[in-house]
């Protein structure tokens, strides 16, 4: 019929959390007739989700780099911060636009305006989550090089991958240990 239809489950069916593409995709903003794109918020969470719960790791940089640039173009319009926060609320991805917006200021001083910054605090992780979580990403945000460094990005990347944002405070219960060590 000419028409292209992308079936797109954002998340994996391993992921406890379910979120329905269709809400999505009744946000699209029509571009023509024909095409519509996701809406600033959803962009920038589709964007985040990959990355902070999928452990798509593998150009970390790259991604937080586009993360800002989608944060910069659509903070224009006032709207657009809380409808970011309204989004991340209702998807229950409270956590995955905290470590977004953290990432993001870090590495490329995305400006947040502090009423914003001060409400997504909420959503911050227990500090050794967060801790654990801050080093891992920065070795995992590191170019590549051929020294010491190298060794502890490989390892970031891994475990990042293996254990993205949402299960890296299994890694602090002793069950977890338990269960591999033995």
């Amino acid at each position: 019929d000419g028409n292209i239809y992308v079936h797109h489950s954002l998340l994996p069916r391993t992921d406890k959390l379910f979120i329905d593409s269709s809400v999505f995709f009744a946000r699209a903003r029509p571009v023509t007739n024909s095409v519509s794109v996701l809406s600033p918020a959803d962009m920038v969470l589709h964007s985040a989700v990959h990355m902070f719960r999928n452990g798509d790791w593998a150009h970390a940089l790259r991604d937080l780099s586009d993360q800002h640039a989608l944060l910069r173009e659509f903070s224009r319009d006032q709207a657009f911060w809380e409808e970011l926060l309204l989004v991340a609320e209702s998807l229950n991805l409270t956590k995955t636009c905290f470590y977004c917006l953290r990432y993001t200021q870090k590495y490329f001083l995305t400006p947040v305006p502090p009423e914003i910054a001060s409400r997504v605090a909420r959503w911050r992780p227990a500090a050794p989550i967060l801790n654990m979580f801050d080093r891992l990403v920065s070795h995992a945000v590191c170019p590549r090089y051929n020294d010491r460094s190298s060794g502890l990005r490989s390892l970031s990347l891994a475990l990042l991958s293996c254990f993205p944002a949402p299960r890296v405070g299994a890694w602090l219960t002793p069950l977890f240990w338990t269960k591999r060590l033995r």
